[in-house]
């Protein structure tokens, strides 16, 4: 399915002559995957956008494997003349990856992911609230228990009449947005957790 679908989205790419920008990020395991997802706008100004790949990358993943990665990606679609951008996270290898790219490709202008920069700002103040961020996960996570899931509804119901019952997300530690919305779940639903802890 994947090769079908791969073939399918070099077609679209080989039918338009658009500039293409490029994201690329690991996700972290003991089998690191690299994604490379394409962004590009047709003629009649239609955005279009896909995974171009994801690939395992064997331990230790260097700039110098992540480059080689990219630049098979870039070959297979016949883009490398047409990449306009790349936008990564801070990390080392992925630095050096576009340090050895742009010397192949000095077309290629990087963009620094701004979520990612956004999130290295933030994680200090995340930081500084620790105790009581740690005090709602636990909440949050006790509460998605059947035992305790019924009792936490059974709260809301009698507390917030007119609402329906909600659970308290369970952030991403290393998604500041994740535990925003976590806080203000759990701020919405003060009252319960308040009991709910008794």
């Amino acid at each position: 399915m994947f090769d079908k679908e791969r073939e399918e989205l070099r077609t679209k790419l080989a039918q338009n002559d658009s500039g293409v920008a490029v994201t690329l990020d690991y996700w972290p395991s003991k089998l690191a995957s690299l994604t490379i997802t394409g962004t590009w706008v047709d003629a009649d100004f239609v955005l279009h956008n896909g995974v171009l790949d994801f690939v395992q990358v064997s331990h230790p993943r260097t700039g110098e494997a992540t480059f080689q990665v990219m630049k098979q990606t870039f070959l297979y679609y016949n883009i490398a003349q047409r990449v306009i951008a790349i936008t990564t996270d801070n990390a080392a290898n992925l630095g050096s990856a576009r340090e050895l790219l742009s010397n192949e490709f000095p077309n290629i202008f990087h963009v620094p992911c701004a979520a990612h920069v956004l999130h290295l700002t933030v994680r200090p103040g995340i930081d500084e609230m620790k105790t009581t961020i740690d005090k709602i996960r636990v909440v949050s996570r006790r509460a998605g228990r059947e035992a305790a899931f019924q009792r936490f509804i059974e709260i809301q119901n009698e507390i917030y009449i007119d609402q329906t019952p909600v659970l308290i997300p369970i952030d991403v530690e290393t998604r500041w947005n994740s535990t925003y919305d976590m806080l203000a779940f759990a701020l919405t639903l003060r009252e319960a957790v308040d009991q709910f802890t008794l």
